[in-house]
């Protein structure tokens, strides 16, 4: 395949972080190559460098596609629970880890280290993001007396551990077998709790 004439300008970079991901549902991080992914998309080995420098730069490319898929859900739930920030709570905790499930190679990466090590500024920013919908989210239910006055950054770290912990042991099979009929009451049980707390430290 003749790349430079098969993909319109952006595709390529696309497709590469496809083949990427499809690795990555597969096998662990070791197993990426850009030469692999080259030979996954059909293009030459060459060509994955004209968008990533190396392995990390399509790592964090996948990563931040990841947190984009994350933060868009997050806003959906956003607009729908304005007036209702238990709720808004609780919804962002169920969509996060029914994100987690849906793509879990690229949650496993989002929060592999990866983050921690990186000067990548548009995967930093887009980790940011995430996290300021959630400080957002705490912020207003503070706001209408649900939850204690506090740092809201801390708080929101605090539900973000939470509900990330309960996406990874749900990923794996850990938690519950028949994770369609038992999510919503295991998240939305696991956050009321999280949230009666909160707001008895007031």
């Amino acid at each position: 395949m003749d790349e430079t004439t098969s993909y319109h300008h952006g595709a390529l970079r696309k497709t590469l972080i496809e083949a990427g991901v499809a690795i990555l549902k597969e096998e662990d991080v070791s197993a990426l190559t850009l030469r692999r992914v080259a030979r996954i998309a059909q293009v030459s080995h060459m060509a994955p460098y004209r968008h990533f420098a190396d392995k990390n730069a399509l790592l964090a490319a996948i990563a931040v596609e990841g947190f984009q898929m994350l933060a868009s859900e997050m806003q959906h739930v956003t607009q729908s629970n304005l007036e209702n920030p238990r709720r808004l709570i609780r919804d962002i905790g169920l969509n996060y880890v029914r994100f987690g499930i849906k793509y879990p190679a690229h949650i496993s990466l989002m929060f592999s280290g990866l983050l921690a090590t990186s000067e990548n500024e548009e995967l930093n920013n887009a980790a940011a993001q995430t996290l300021n919908l959630l400080i957002e989210a705490v912020e207003q239910a503070q706001s209408h007396k649900v939850i204690a006055q506090g740092e809201s950054k801390q708080i929101a770290k605090s539900v973000w551990g939470l509900i990330h912990g309960l996406t990874m042991l749900m990923k794996e099979g850990l938690l519950i077998s028949d994770v369609n009929n038992q999510l919503e009451v295991m998240v939305s049980t696991a956050i009321e709790d999280l949230l009666r707390g909160l707001e008895n430290s007031k």
